[in-house]
Parts: structure tokens; sequence; C-alpha cells
């Protein structure tokens, strides 16, 4: 499920991609903006009235729906009083610094489409109406693989031979790896044709390593995914901040070699991180992701079958009855109610308990003991 809902990070730019360069052909530039301001606008109407924090929140929720949900989430759907993020954990923990270098290297390659590819398809003499579906073909491939790994991957984590470890290093290393190879064939290429299609391989190939590093935020901590996914896309976004300064200062003159250059250098940078995600990457829950529970308060020590009416109950059954003792009398002798001997357990005070040990006081148990004495003599 995951990876399905990732698509929509890649569906997003398939769409925008042909629609920008219908737009910008046949109506101007400025419609860009026009349109997709208001598909925008629409978004958050939608975002506003149906995102909820948690199932349990959610006004429309089926009780159905909240029981599975919750169920899936298991131990992170507690919620505790006290809960503190382990930031300290956190930010030494090589895992997540995987996680952190695969968002990097994922998001400059991400931003370096968005913001250069139509640059680069112009510069290979493409119309603008051309331009925008080229630039749109790897998206529409991602997005087809992020679904295909993702069913694959839940079909081998379901098979006890393959750990989640294994997985989730092996879809990001294949995904990664087959990227950054397509991008140092695109840096030896001068055919236009052949170079959208190693660029759409390329790109649409990394949507593999959707169900590899990308929904792993949730195997290392379910209960701070959340968390995870907001440090990785911060170390993302600094990508997307200098990588248009770096290509514009390697493409200052636009020469073909110059492409080259850039290509060579996204390779190396997905190279990098599919290494290091291969060497530090985990697919088990941390130790610091379940947070432990209040400790429990104790309230009072002591055996509780000798509280009342427990021990009365104990000490009159506890004497071993003979047969001749239950056929001496015709019938069970009767005996009143108001003998001072006896003592209604209802008209007990509570307070004949001292402290925390479920104790009588001395009054009542020298009249209980004289009382069971008198019964034996006359038996």
């Amino acid at each position: 499920m995951g990876s399905t809902v990732l698509t929509g990070a890649y569906i997003g730019p398939t769409i925008g991609m042909v629609v920008s360069g219908l737009l910008t052909d046949y109506c101007g530039w400025a419609y860009v903006f026009y349109v997709h301001g208001l598909a925008g606008v629409v978004w958050f109407c939608f975002w506003a009235f149906l995102a909820y924090e948690r199932p349990s929140v959610h006004p429309t929720i089926s009780a159905d729906e909240r029981t599975l949900i919750e169920t899936r989430q298991g131990e992170a759907a507690l919620i505790y009083e006290h809960d503190k993020v382990p930031w300290i954990a956190i930010f030494t923990s090589l895992p997540v610094y995987a996680l952190v270098i695969c968002n990097f290297a994922r998001s400059f390659v991400y931003y370096m489409l968005l913001t250069n590819q139509p640059s680069y398809l112009y510069f290979l003499e493409f119309t603008i109406a051309e331009n925008g579906l080229y630039s749109s073909l790897p998206y529409a491939v991602m997005a087809l693989f992020c679904i295909f790994s993702g069913m694959v991957a839940d079909f081998m984590m379901s098979r006890p031979r393959f750990t989640h470890t294994f997985v989730r290093k092996l879809f990001t290393s294949v995904g990664y790896g087959a990227e950054a190879v397509f991008f140092f064939a695109l840096a030896l290429t001068e055919d236009r044709y052949l170079a959208v299609v190693f660029l759409t391989l390329g790109v649409g190939l990394s949507g593999i390593a959707i169900a590899g590093w990308q929904i792993n935020h949730l195997d290392l901590a379910p209960r701070y995914a959340g968390i995870l996914v907001a440090i990785t896309m911060t170390f993302g976004t600094l990508a997307g901040v200098f990588n248009p300064l770096i290509v514009a200062a390697m493409t200052r003159e636009q020469t073909l070699a110059n492409w080259h250059n850039v290509f060579w250098l996204t390779g190396c940078v997905m190279t990098g991180a599919a290494i290091f995600y291969l060497v530090f990457g985990s697919g088990d829950r941390q130790t610091w992701a379940t947070p432990k529970p209040p400790p429990q308060q104790v309230i009072s020590k002591g055996d509780p079958l000798a509280a009342k009416p427990y021990g009365v109950f104990s000490a009159q059954y506890s004497r071993p009855h003979s047969v001749k003792e239950e056929t001496k009398a015709d019938k069970p002798e009767t005996v009143d109610s108001t003998s001072d001997d006896m003592e209604d357990p209802s008209e007990v005070d509570s307070t004949e308990f001292n402290g925390n040990a479920p104790e009588y006081n001395t009054a009542t148990t020298k009249r209980r003991k004289s009382g069971t004495s008198r019964e034996r003599r006359e038996t």
C-alpha cells in the first residue's frame, strides 16, 4: 500500500508535464500557473476536510475500517501520556543516515529533471509539445514500477526465507543501480531519441527503489515514521536547493559535453547512495523505536486469599469432616442469628483493615476464634 500511495508523487509530474507543454504551446505560459494554482487549491480543500491525525479521531470512519487500521498498526497505535521522541538515538542511528543519503540522491535526480530536463530536451531541438510529452515519460514508467515493486516486495516478505533487510536492500540497490547505469549510458550517447530512451528507462527503473528505502521508515520505527520522513525530506530538499545551482554552473555554455558531465555526476551520486545503503541500511525495528511503558504502581502486598471473606471460608472448610460427624444428628443444628458469637460479614467496617496488608483488627479476630472453639467443644 505504501508504494501505491507514493506513486502520486510521480503521477503528478506525468500529468503536469504534458499539460504544461500543451498550455504553453497553445494558450501561453501564464496559463500554466493558473491551472496548477487552481489544482493546489482544490487539493487543499480535500485535505482540510478529509485528513485526520489518527483513525480514532476521524468522525466518519467505520468501526470495521478503524479496527483494521489499528490492528495493522499494532503497538504503534498505542498512545502513551509521556511519550518522548528519542532524538539522540535517531540522530546517532546509521540506518537513519542511510535513509538520509538515499533521499538526498533521489531528490538530486528528481529536482534535476524537474528544473533542467525541459532545457536539455530543448537543447536536443524538440518542440515544446514534444518536450512536455517526453518529459512526462520517465515519471509514467516510474509510477508503474512503483506499484509493481510494492506487490513483489510484499510477496517476498510474506515468505520466511526473505528478511525485511534483504528485501529493502535488494530493491534499493536494483533501482538505484539501474538508474546509475542508464545515466552513465546517457553520458555516452549523442542520439537524441536514444537519449530519451535511456532517460526514460533510468528514471523509470528507479521506481523499484520505492519498495526499498522509501518504505523503510516504517520498518525502522513505525511510531516515529513521520518524524523520520520529515528528517530525510529536509536533507532531500537541500539537494533541490543546490542541484539547480550546480547544473546551471556546469551548463553555462550549452554544449553536449557539459550535459554529459551532469549525467556523469548524477550517476555517481546514485551509485554512492546505493553502496551506502547496502552497507548501513536495515529493515529491522530499532531498539529505540519502542517506548518503554510507564511503570505500574504497586498498591498493596499480601496474600489475596487471606482477606475477607476468603479467610472465614478457608478456616471453616479446612477441617477434615468424617462420616460420623455428618450423621451424628438427625438434622443440622440451627444457629441463632442473634448470637453474639457470630458476626454478620456485611457489618464489618472497612476500618478493620490496617495499612496495606489485608488483616483484621485484634478484637474481631479474638471473637471469631472463641466462637470457633465453642463449636468444636459442642461437637
